[in-house]
């Protein structure tokens, strides 16, 4: 019976502490936290619960500084395999680069639109790149007109809010037509 104790006992200690002292590569939930350069100091007895609400795709790390952006924890509705993004404030600069586009976005509250730049970071030519931009109050703004982007081509792109209220907003960049797409003075191009 003493045998039985002691072996629960230390089964239950390195448990405890296995789980405790490092949980790099264990889930939370849907996510994946990695810990890499957080050490974490538990007293004897503490039971070592981390909580990470609020920071849905949050990674703790130094990779995050790259991003100049900060999402309220809001998730904006995706579109056709889009993948959703974090609601930016106002004041809030966008960048991110997804599927070889950079895309830098601020709202200019003084002309109320969007301004920014679409950066090709591949060395392929992209074709029709456009953006969209959505705001919290539902509506959606764009795309902007789709433009071919040359293997590390920046173009400017600009969204008008229309004086529409609202408090937060995400972005997204496009690629590609769908179904069809326009020539030079609109001719239809239709593919074969």
């Amino acid at each position: 019976m003493k045998r039985l104790l002691l072996i629960l006992s230390i089964s239950a200690g390195l448990t405890i502490t296995g789980c405790g002292s490092d949980d790099s590569g264990h889930t939370h939930g849907e996510d994946t936290h990695t810990h890499e350069t957080e050490q974490h100091a538990h007293g004897e007895g503490t039971e070592a619960a981390h909580q990470h609400e609020g920071e849905e795709g949050h990674d703790h790390s130094e990779a995050e500084e790259e991003h100049s952006h900060s999402g309220s924890g809001e998730d904006a509705h995706s579109h056709e395999g889009e993948t959703s993004e974090a609601m930016m404030g106002l004041d809030e600069n966008y960048e991110q680069v997804r599927k070889g586009i950079r895309l830098t976005l601020s709202y200019d509250s003084d002309s109320k639109s969007f301004n920014g730049t679409i950066e090709n970071t591949t060395q392929d030519v992209l074709p029709a790149v456009s953006v969209k931009v959505e705001l919290s109050n539902g509506s959606e703004l764009g795309p902007t007109s789709p433009v071919d982007l040359a293997a590390g081509e920046t173009h400017s792109v600009e969204l008008g809010a229309g004086g529409e209220p609202f408090n937060s907003w995400s972005a997204h960049s496009e690629i590609g037509r769908s179904g069809h797409s326009h020539g030079e003075d609109d001719d239809h191009e239709h593919p074969n």
